[in-house]
């Protein structure tokens, strides 16, 4: 049998005056390697469930890292592929996902209309032409990005910037001014809220 914790040692024989009598001593002792529990996928979920839901009762958002979040679709024609911020969603902070974005992946927090950012230039002094949607004007205009720790409205070029946040807006009941959401396929109003698509 493989992995026996028992191990026989030997016979001993005790005579008294009632008779003889033989014993078997047996001592217990760990294998040379260790033996595996077999544990099934029903095992590993009996260890799981529990750690997510008591997971989520203290931080909610232990939960929500293993519901599947949809990253934007978007189509964007670009010039030339940019550095990948990320490879995977848990490279990247609380609450965003990492998405192919413009052209490049990047950390999106995928509840957030990144066309709405504003225009941050970041503390760097490296010089590069960027574009960036402004919302209030509904245009993609130009600016200088220092190279660092600006936000996701930040677009190689001004086809990028227009294929991504220039899409044709879409009323929302008797309101003119409602805009089409980029990514999250709904309209949404000057104000914030978002109208069903």
């Amino acid at each position: 049998m493989c992995g026996s914790w028992s191990v026989r040692l030997g016979q001993g024989s005790q005579s008294s005056e009632a008779g003889a009598s033989e014993q078997e001593f047996l001592v217990l002792v760990s294998p040379a390697r260790p033996v595996p529990p077999e544990m099934g996928f029903s095992g590993l979920l009996l260890i799981l469930v529990p750690l997510i839901v008591l997971g989520g009762v203290q931080e909610p958002g232990l939960v929500e890292a293993f519901i599947v979040k949809k990253c934007p679709s978007n189509r964007a024609r670009c010039e030339m592929k940019e550095r990948d911020q990320c490879t995977k969603h848990r490279q990247c902070p609380n609450k965003m996902n990492c998405c192919k974005f413009a052209c490049g992946k990047k950390c999106l927090n995928i509840k957030q209309d990144v066309c709405s950012l504003p225009k941050k230039t970041g503390p760097c002094l490296a010089y590069l032409p960027r574009w960036w949607y402004d919302k209030e004007k509904k245009v993609c205009s130009r600016f200088i990005y220092g190279g660092c720790q600006g936000n996701n409205n930040n677009f190689q070029s001004e086809n990028v910037c227009k294929d991504i946040c220039s899409q044709k807006s879409k009323t929302c009941g008797s309101s003119p001014r409602s805009h089409r959401h980029p990514w999250l396929g709904r309209s949404h109003s000057p104000g914030g809220s978002l109208c069903p698509g």
